[in-house]
Protein backbone atom coordinates (compact mmCIF):
# COMPACT_ATOMS: atom_id res chain seq x y z
CA UNK A 1 0.00 0.00 0.00
CA UNK A 2 1.32 3.08 -0.91
CA UNK A 3 1.50 6.37 1.25
CA UNK A 4 -1.27 8.97 -0.07
CA UNK A 5 -0.34 11.64 1.57
CA UNK A 6 1.02 14.40 -0.45
CA UNK A 7 4.67 15.98 -0.04
CA UNK A 8 5.29 19.41 1.51
CA UNK A 9 6.45 22.14 -0.59
CA UNK A 10 10.01 21.72 1.17
CA UNK A 11 10.03 17.74 0.72
CA UNK A 12 9.13 18.11 -2.77
CA UNK A 13 11.83 20.42 -3.36
CA UNK A 14 14.64 18.76 -1.27
CA UNK A 15 13.84 15.58 -2.61
CA UNK A 16 14.26 16.48 -6.39
CA UNK A 17 17.68 17.47 -5.55
CA UNK A 18 20.64 15.70 -3.63
CA UNK A 19 19.94 16.78 -0.57
CA UNK A 20 17.34 14.64 0.77
CA UNK A 21 14.91 15.69 4.19
CA UNK A 22 15.73 12.77 6.12
CA UNK A 23 15.89 11.92 9.96
CA UNK A 24 20.14 12.34 9.81
CA UNK A 25 19.28 16.06 7.22
CA UNK A 26 21.11 18.63 9.59
CA UNK A 27 19.35 21.95 11.02
CA UNK A 28 21.39 24.69 10.74
CA UNK A 29 19.75 27.96 11.86
CA UNK A 30 21.33 31.20 10.97
CA UNK A 31 20.74 35.04 11.72
CA UNK A 32 21.96 36.62 8.70
CA UNK A 33 21.69 40.28 7.08
CA UNK A 34 18.14 40.67 4.91
CA UNK A 35 19.78 42.31 2.41
CA UNK A 36 22.16 39.37 2.19
CA UNK A 37 19.84 36.53 1.92
CA UNK A 38 19.69 36.02 -2.03
CA UNK A 39 23.53 36.26 -1.90
CA UNK A 40 23.77 33.50 0.47
CA UNK A 41 21.27 31.45 -1.03
CA UNK A 42 23.28 32.25 -4.98
CA UNK A 43 26.59 30.65 -3.17
CA UNK A 44 24.68 27.73 -1.44
CA UNK A 45 22.84 26.78 -4.90
CA UNK A 46 26.40 27.15 -6.42
CA UNK A 47 27.79 24.85 -4.32
CA UNK A 48 25.25 21.76 -5.77
CA UNK A 49 24.59 19.42 -2.97
CA UNK A 50 25.84 21.24 -0.24
CA UNK A 51 22.56 21.87 1.57
CA UNK A 52 19.45 24.45 0.69
CA UNK A 53 18.80 27.65 2.18
CA UNK A 54 15.18 28.57 3.45
CA UNK A 55 14.26 31.34 4.79
CA UNK A 56 12.10 30.94 8.03
CA UNK A 57 11.45 34.54 8.75
CA UNK A 58 12.54 38.04 9.22
CA UNK A 59 13.04 40.34 12.05
CA UNK A 60 13.76 43.94 11.17
CA UNK A 61 16.84 44.22 8.93
CA UNK A 62 17.97 40.39 9.78
CA UNK A 63 16.77 36.97 8.33
CA UNK A 64 16.42 33.73 9.89
CA UNK A 65 18.23 31.03 7.71
CA UNK A 66 17.29 27.54 7.71
CA UNK A 67 20.72 25.31 6.31
CA UNK A 68 19.45 21.82 5.66
CA UNK A 69 22.91 19.79 4.94
CA UNK A 70 23.10 16.09 4.59
CA UNK A 71 25.89 14.47 7.68
CA UNK A 72 28.22 14.24 4.75
CA UNK A 73 28.21 18.15 4.20
CA UNK A 74 27.57 19.93 7.46
CA UNK A 75 31.32 20.82 8.18
CA UNK A 76 31.69 22.24 4.43
CA UNK A 77 28.13 24.03 5.15
CA UNK A 78 29.42 25.66 8.34
CA UNK A 79 32.91 26.28 6.68
CA UNK A 80 31.13 28.03 3.68
CA UNK A 81 28.60 29.78 6.15
CA UNK A 82 32.16 31.06 7.64
CA UNK A 83 33.54 32.27 4.52
CA UNK A 84 30.39 33.79 3.15
CA UNK A 85 30.56 36.24 6.35
CA UNK A 86 34.07 37.68 5.08
CA UNK A 87 32.04 38.73 1.92
CA UNK A 88 29.03 40.16 3.09
CA UNK A 89 28.18 42.90 5.01
CA UNK A 90 27.24 42.37 8.66
CA UNK A 91 27.48 39.11 10.52
CA UNK A 92 26.44 35.52 10.23
CA UNK A 93 25.03 34.34 13.84
CA UNK A 94 24.72 30.75 14.44
CA UNK A 95 22.03 29.88 16.62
Amino acid sequence: MQNSQPQTSLESSLNADSTALTADTHRLYVWAPRSEVAFIQAIFDAYEGVGRIRTERHENDRSLLLVLASPSQKDFALDLLRQIEKEITGQINFV
